[in-house]
């Protein structure tokens, strides 16, 4: 086992059984510094008592926890990944709304070369939100044929080497691809990226009778005059939405052939990544309509990451009915799809979250991904459960149907991310998990499962403990039976 001291570069060697949760806190208690991180790996079967064990295929649960010794885990992560470079091209969030990205790759010890577009608030030194990236690279991110050309350019020309490229943002993730293909460094095939970012795509891959592409409203409206057969997915209702874009912007929910061709000419106007609605003045940025069957079922997200085919962390979040799930009387359209409340985790039962993570790996897989961090929304059609009021409470919730569902309950895939959620849902997932999906999103970019095969009987944990010392503590993990939990608990595959 290692104890490291938040405040020492040198991380203390001891023999202690993790079965014994009394010694540990001993050890973590004889601390100097006011937070002990712990790093406990277990042995390889066979290898002598405090032997070196091989090095584990990823670090399978990261936790960057806030705390007073922040500003020292760079101490820390250089144990972890030594010198490794990551550039990061074309960060749209808000310095608020990334910050943890940057934290997550200071503790890990990974440097960061930032890519993107004069005036960008990374550029500035002296911001007080400076995220302590090491440079800053201008580069046109004017999304044509020739990005990926002048992103390969950049990192060819920049003085230092680069292990790895990473992006969220949705229209970048195809380019960046293929710029890391073309220099030869970790991802995923940049084919696989062209399919999950449309939407149409993507429901090719997993269900083609469910969904209709319309990229000419004339076209369009002569076909289904003449009612021509397979025209429409199975309905009413349909959903109509671009199939590319932002989130839910444009997805609209109608009930009626005349209500379709509304919403067919008004989401044509759409243009994609347009946060500002219909745009018809930008044909760059233009995007077919997708018309596909609507499931009413319970929404949920699910986050996978991927490592070799093999799944390291799985988790489904419970999505409170929208506004488009409700059509009052009378209504033949509805465009509202916005979330409302998310619930981490989902009170499913076992049974439908098996059926969930089984059906999602398969819809991740088809589309050619092996490895990555995912975060994929869908429906559960027939679930035996329901948002409802009990008899006795008003409170909107998940519970069981008064009459079980006549059928097992489906999967019904709406659209594969691959990247985290959002800023927000990624640190509500950290929060309930401890589980970083930044931190594990920067492993994979640099390719850190290369060369190594899994290990069954290895497990790693690091989680964050206030020592004895500190009036302050992180709710639970200081407490030996809560500590006990956590280390006897293998980490899924």
């Amino acid at each position: 086992m290692l104890v490291m001291d938040a405040g020492s570069d040198t991380p203390v060697k001891a023999t202690l059984d993790p079965a014994n949760i009394s010694s540990i806190c001993t050890c973590v208690g004889d601390q100097k510094g006011q937070q002990t991180v712990l790093f406990i790996i277990a042995n390889r079967e066979g290898d002598p008592e405090g032997g070196q064990p091989r090095q584990p295929p990823a670090i399978r649960r990261f936790s960057s926890s806030h705390g007073p010794w922040f500003g020292k885990t760079r101490r820390v992560g250089r144990l972890l990944h030594p010198g490794r470079w990551l550039a990061v091209v074309g960060e749209v969030r808000p310095a608020h709304l990334s910050s943890r990205f940057f934290q997550a790759a200071r503790a890990l010890g990974v440097e960061l070369v930032a890519l993107g577009p004069r005036g960008h608030w990374l550029q500035d030194p002296e911001s007080r939100n400076d995220p302590d990236r090491e440079v800053f690279i201008e580069l046109d991110l004017t999304v044509d044929p020739g990005l990926p050309h002048r992103i390969v350019t950049t990192i060819q020309d920049y003085a230092g080497e680069i292990d790895g490229l990473s992006t969220v943002t949705e229209y970048l993730l195809i380019p960046v691809a293929q710029a890391a293909e073309r220099l030869g460094l970790p991802t995923s095939p940049s084919m696989s990226f062209s399919k999950s970012v449309n939407k149409y795509q993507t429901r090719l891959e997993d269900s083609p009778s469910s969904c209709r592409l319309v990229s000419g409203l004339d076209a369009f409206q002569s076909q289904l005059a003449y009612e021509e057969e397979g025209i429409l997915p199975p309905g009413p209702p349909w959903i109509v939405k671009p199939c590319n874009g932002w989130h839910c912007l444009g997805a609209t929910k109608v009930a009626t052939k005349e209500g379709l061709v509304a919403a067919v000419e008004r989401v044509a106007k759409y243009a994609a990544y347009s946060r500002d609605g219909p745009n018809a003045e930008d044909p760059q940025w233009q995007t077919n309509v997708l018309i596909e069957e609507y499931c009413d079922g319970l929404e949920v997200d699910c986050n996978f990451v991927l490592w070799d085919g093999q799944i390291l962390f799985f988790e489904v979040i419970g999505n409170f009915p929208c506004a488009g799930d409700t059509v009052a009387e009378g209504m033949q359209t509805t465009e509202n799809f916005k979330e409302t409340q998310l619930v981490f985790s989902s009170a499913l039962p076992p049974s439908e979250l098996y059926t969930l993570k089984s059906s999602l790996y398969d819809a991740i897989t088809r589309l050619g991904f092996r490895s990555g961090v995912f975060h994929v929304e869908a429906r559960v059609g027939d679930s035996s459960n329901r948002y409802r009021a009990a008899e006795d409470d008003e409170t909107l919730d998940l519970r069981p149907r008064p009459k079980p569902a006549a059928r097992r309950a489906t999967v019904f895939l709406i659209e594969t991310n691959a990247r985290p959620p959002g800023y927000v849902d990624t640190c509500a997932s950290y929060y309930a998990n401890g589980v970083d999906l930044f931190a594990l999103q920067i492993l994979i970019a640099l390719g850190d499962e290369s060369g190594h095969e899994p290990c069954p009987s290895h497990s790693i944990l690091v989680p964050t403990l206030w020592s004895q010392r500190s009036k302050q503590q992180r709710p639970g993990l200081s407490r030996r039976k809560t500590l006990g939990k956590i280390l006897s608990r293998r980490i899924p595959r």
